[in-house]
């Protein structure tokens, strides 16, 4: 997959994914020896929650700063892949969180951010009344958090989806650069044509099982990513080592 085509698919999850709080959702880009900033408005004691992770490049970490208004950190992580935090405002304003690519060199990012801030209420008006809940407004309820729960699942899965998927390619990438570097050699050292033969026939198989393995992540149903380009990253493994 290549770079377009990755932020096509995130761009498709961001489009199934409906923001059901205040705040922000979104992903972009993060350059190397760079740093962006966002900015929230959240009142006091309104919950709130923090979330990201870094979809593709590098080795998928990104230093996370959370500034409240006074100019307090309150969240910091250095060179994480993944993270939420869920906190309660002690103050109103503008708060800041700001992903910083500083200590990387060469290494291009995309990175997904959720910012959400309070809870959408299932039904409109539902918390105007003090009475007790009818059972519609008992069943709406749990019908939303069960809706919520499954948006959130089907989200982190294209994004498991999206990172496996660009491992895998750029596994299958490097083999092939490889194997194509290795099939000159015996070429030029006759008297070690035999051993050499059955090694490239080692990485034309092992080339052969990355695309299977491809094949079946294009093909992804469930959320069993990261299992199956780890039977990749074994093969190749096990080929290197014999």
């Amino acid at each position: 997959m290549d770079y377009w085509s990755t932020w096509m698919l995130i761009v498709s999850i961001l489009c199934h994914t409906v923001l059901l709080t205040g705040g922000v959702e979104l992903s972009f880009e993060l350059s190397d020896n760079a740093k962006e900033c966002f900015y929230q408005e959240i009142e006091k004691n309104v919950s709130s929650t923090l979330e990201f992770q870094v979809v593709t490049g590098g080795q998928y970490d990104v230093d996370v700063t959370l500034e409240a208004p006074n100019k307090e950190i309150i969240y910091k992580q250095v060179k994480t892949q993944f993270d939420s935090h869920p906190f309660v405002p002690t103050m109103s304003g503008v708060y800041k969180v700001c992903f910083s690519n500083e200590f990387s060199t060469f290494s291009h990012k995309l990175v997904y951010m959720d910012f959400q801030v309070g809870n959408e209420l299932p039904l409109p008006g539902l918390g105007e009344h003090v009475t007790v809940m009818t059972q519609m407004e008992s069943s709406a309820q749990v019908v939303h958090e069960n809706l919520n729960n499954i948006l959130d699942y089907q989200t982190h899965h294209r994004l498991r989806e999206a990172q496996g998927r660009k491992r895998a390619e750029d596994l299958n990438e490097r083999v092939l650069w490889w194997t194509s570097v290795h099939s000159q050699e015996p070429l030029h050292r006759k008297e070690t044509l035999p051993k050499d033969l059955a090694r490239c026939k080692k990485f034309l198989l092992l080339v052969a099982e990355i695309k299977r393995q491809h094949i079946h992540l294009n093909n992804l149903v469930s959320g069993d990513t990261h299992s199956r380009t780890l039977d990749v990253v074994m093969i190749v493994s096990e080929t290197q080592i014999s």
